[in-house]
């Protein structure tokens, strides 16, 4: 097995037209199918109606084989689904604040996850509103020295209650075409964080794979987080018993798409050959022409 490493050694960059698809998941299978073995799936795949029964897409190349794909984001399950939808917004809101916009430093934030998880759907709209305001007041005061600032936020919530929001900051100096601000979310620590999202997983899309009617049969774990590909993996192995319907998925792909939800047109996938149990396939997927945010299609 390549150690990680050589992963920049050994990494193919292939050049990617933007998404034509309007779902996001789609969107990094589409990309996928332009990068995965010189594109030879790209240019006729079937989207298939959205169920539980179907997989997302069946490509066929030229010579007639035939690929079918499940996608899902390990990031978006359970406990850290809610994160993702909060963190969003909060995103948004910041990256169109004017003030912070001009600035020629580029700050890095990492909420905790413990905070996040107690917000309720209905603070959404006051949680950004005292983050924006705070982010105003504070990110530009901080020095571009490559630190790591800590700040607990205080959020005043009805009926005088309050809550304290937790995070991180590391500010650099700004080069294009980095955002002034970055957003994610630090999950919990500890190698048993991902059993569960990963047998979530499994229970989820490995019926619908053996069930598609293909040559091929690939899992495309997405992981919009920091997490290595190597982890996942390693987690996909220690359930591997219990999940005898893995023995008939031809790859695992582990797309990393931190640099395309940040707007850097940058999708990573390590493709992860089971029978052989070794990485075949390091991907550098580049999208050719800017991308447009969704929320303004």
């Amino acid at each position: 097995m390549p150690e990680l490493r050589s992963v920049g050694e050994l990494m193919h960059e292939v050049v990617c037209p933007r998404p034509s698809r309007r779902r996001e998941d789609d969107q990094i299978v589409e990309l996928f199918l332009h990068a995965y073995q010189g594109g030879r799936f790209a240019y006729r795949p079937n989207w298939l109606p959205q169920s539980r029964k179907n997989v997302e897409v069946i490509a066929s190349d030229c010579t007639g084989t035939s690929l079918a794909i499940e996608h899902t984001r390990v990031f978006a399950f359970e406990d850290h689904k809610y994160e993702e939808e909060l963190l969003r917004p909060i995103a948004e809101c910041l990256e169109a604040d004017p003030n912070l916009r001009v600035l020629d430093r580029h700050f890095e934030l990492h909420f905790y996850s413990g905070s996040l998880r107690k917000l309720r759907k209905r603070h959404r709209s006051l949680v950004q509103q005292e983050l924006v305001r705070w982010a105003v007041e504070t990110l530009p005061a901080l020095a571009a020295r490559g630190e790591v600032y800590k700040f607990n936020i205080p959020i005043p919530l009805p009926k005088g209650k309050a809550l304290e929001i937790g995070l991180d900051v590391k500010v650099s100096e700004r080069v294009d075409p980095l955002r002034p601000i970055a957003v994610d979310g630090r999950l919990p620590g500890g190698s048993q964080r991902l059993v569960p999202v990963v047998r979530k997983a499994l229970n989820d899309k490995l019926q619908k794979l053996v069930d598609a009617e293909a040559d091929r049969r690939l899992l495309l774990l997405e992981l919009p987080t920091t997490d290595s590909g190597r982890s996942l993996i390693d987690t996909v192995r220690d359930l591997a018993a219990t999940f005898p319907l893995l023995k008939r998925i031809s790859q695992i792909v582990v797309a990393k798409t931190l640099g395309f939800h940040l707007g850097e047109g940058l999708v990573f996938f390590h493709v992860w050959d089971v029978a052989a149990e070794v990485w075949s396939d390091y991907l550098k997927a580049v999208i050719r022409a800017p991308m447009v945010p969704l929320s303004a299609r």
